[in-house]
């Protein structure tokens, strides 16, 4: 009777370690050890507020006053980071083998390997929703998000509104390269200058189109703002080229860069801290020249000054470690899933709501239920669309069409 008892006991206990174990292991996601923890840490930062401040749209109004307080607009942060860790492997490239197309194509399909499928399968998952149930929905009036065109010099339209970042990374994967190209194959230049050129010539050049679009448009709120300076290819794409210049200072000047890092830091924070207070100042208004001209290249100055010490930050260890990595894993997913798919699709069902009404108990629900579903589905992809298809960087076939060499980019 004994055994019996026993034997009836074990397959569930059984199958509960199992199941205990899969969501554990669904949970886990594999952690390279050459990782930098400094630059995973200021990822998981910028998205945290990415996401957060999404979030806080599902909340009455005054909780989103003070949800904006908070922010550090975490997308800025991105493009520098972007364009320092982008920076570092052009020149790296271009120092390493001699300015080709094939040398282009390489870095082209490595980096649209790792950007293109996961970003398609959500432009393409809301196509498929809007035109269901959407009424005069039209997939035509999506054909520029396939070519990133959609916010070259024009407000981006209400639809998939996060992919307008998307745009100025992939104009930057696209422009920098070849202008690299061009001046080191054409004009003989080292790519030590041609790096510099190209990050003065671009900081300068985007600063005088905000000045000049400054002098022609009136800007009177915050929404304005947004869509004609913030939100555009040709207003950021300056924001990259700061981390491209300290890509440059990293590779050419290391002892600057490792000397000063902890000065740069502190420099970082309080500029950024002096830029956060000055927000709320009447005397800096949305519309005024330092917001639409100058405020740009001053954040993305204090994020590049704190790079210096975050990127000789290598590793950590314990439950903090693995969690901050684990998220700047995933927050490429997390930031394409978490306002289109999770929050209007899933959490709204395709329709505006009126929060200030909501009862508090539905808020908190709601809150829970928006930072849980964000996190699954983002591990999700990143397991199941990002890491195969990052794989493919590495297939042994495509290197020798493409003369790649192992650890390249």
């Amino acid at each position: 009777m004994s055994s019996t008892r026993h034997s009836s006991v074990r397959p569930a206990a059984t199958c509960d370690h199992a199941v205990g174990h899969s969501l554990r292991n669904l949970f886990r996601l594999d952690i390279d050890p050459t990782r930098t923890y400094g630059l995973d840490i200021l990822r998981a930062v910028a998205i945290s507020d990415v996401v957060v401040g999404h979030g806080s749209t599902m909340l009455p109004t005054r909780l989103q006053e003070v949800a904006t307080c908070l922010s550090i607009d975490g997308v800025s942060v991105f493009f520098v980071l972007s364009g320092f860790l982008i920076g570092r492997i052009l020149i790296t490239l271009f120092e390493r083998r001699s300015a080709s197309i094939a040398l282009l194509i390489h870095f082209w399909v490595r980096r649209w390997l790792r950007t293109l499928p996961a970003y398609f399968a959500v432009l393409l998952m809301l196509c498929a929703l809007n035109e269901c149930f959407t009424p005069g929905f039209s997939l035509a009036s999506t054909k520029r998000y396939f070519v990133f065109a959609q916010n070259l010099c024009s407000p981006h339209p209400s639809f998939f509104p996060e992919a307008w970042s998307l745009s100025v990374e992939e104009w930057f994967y696209l422009l920098v390269p070849t202008l690299l190209f061009l001046q080191i194959r054409f004009a003989r230049m080292t790519p030590r200058i041609a790096i510099t050129t190209t990050a003065v010539t671009i900081i300068g050049a985007v600063t005088a189109f905000r000045a000049y679009r400054h002098s022609l448009v009136d800007v009177h709120s915050l929404y304005e703002w947004d869509i004609i300076f913030r939100k555009q290819v040709a207003t950021r794409l300056d924001s990259l080229m700061f981390g491209v210049i300290g890509a440059a200072t990293c590779f050419y000047h290391n002892h600057i860069w490792v000397t000063y890092k902890r000065q740069a830091f502190w420099c970082g924070i309080g500029l950024l801290a002096i830029l956060k207070g000055a927000a709320f100042l009447p005397t800096l208004p949305p519309g005024g020249t330092f917001s639409t001209v100058f405020s740009f290249s001053c954040f993305s100055l204090a994020t590049l000054l704190v790079l210096p010490l975050l990127s000789m930050h290598r590793t950590g260890h314990g439950f903090l470690y693995r969690t901050v990595t684990q998220v700047s894993l995933v927050s490429y997913s997390m930031y394409l899933l978490n306002l289109s798919v999770v929050q209007f699709w899933i959490l709204n069902r395709g329709r505006s709501r009126d929060f200030d009404n909501e009862g508090m108990l539905a808020i908190i629900v709601l809150q829970i239920a928006y930072y849980a579903i964000v996190l699954l589905f983002s591990i999700l992809m990143y397991r199941y669309v990002e890491v195969p298809v990052m794989k493919l960087r590495d297939n042994q076939w495509l290197r020798r069409q493409l003369r790649m060499k192992q650890g390249d980019g």
